[in-house]
């Protein structure tokens, strides 16, 4: 097999690879709170595509590669909407809610009209959150910004 062939079909390989059907993650900012009562919120921003609804993950740890995260519960919004909030605790998840458990990983994922599409989601545990001041949240790559700062998170045009 000539070198010319070898580098066509690795290349179509990597193609392939890179376009599985993971979900595109689009610009904007997801960050994850406490609200006045202390229960735990989840502020978004999308710059393009509307979010539809929020789901709330167990971190990999024990997981093998090919095994899922755990729903800890998820939220659709009553309409999309390109930025906003949702009140965990005080609105009705689809299915069950589990409740956060202290030293437990979680994973915010947010999710948007466009089917193939989620913003960056906020990894945390019960104790980040306690160490946030108000109105500030933990978003994407650890960053603790303020709700301000997250809606800001999308390019002027």
């Amino acid at each position: 097999m000539s070198r010319g062939a070898v580098l066509v079909g690795v290349g179509v390989a990597l193609c392939l690879a890179g376009c599985m059907s993971y979900p595109d993650q689009v610009e904007g900012g997801v960050g994850i709170g406490l609200g006045v009562d202390g229960q735990p919120v989840v502020h978004f921003t999308s710059c393009g595509s509307p979010v539809v609804e929020v789901v709330v993950l167990q971190g990999r740890e024990g997981l093998a590669e090919d095994e899922e995260n755990a729903v800890v519960g998820e939220w659709r919004l009553d309409r999309p909407a390109t930025q906003g909030f949702l009140d965990l605790a005080n609105t009705a998840a689809e299915e069950q809610f589990l409740g956060f458990d202290d030293g437990v990983t979680y994973l915010v994922d947010v999710r948007l009209e466009d089917g193939n599409a989620r913003l960056a989601g906020a990894e945390f545990e019960l104790a980040d959150l306690d160490a946030l001041g108000t109105d500030q949240v933990l978003a994407a790559e650890d960053r603790v910004v303020t709700v301000h700062e997250l809606a800001g998170d999308c390019p002027t045009r």
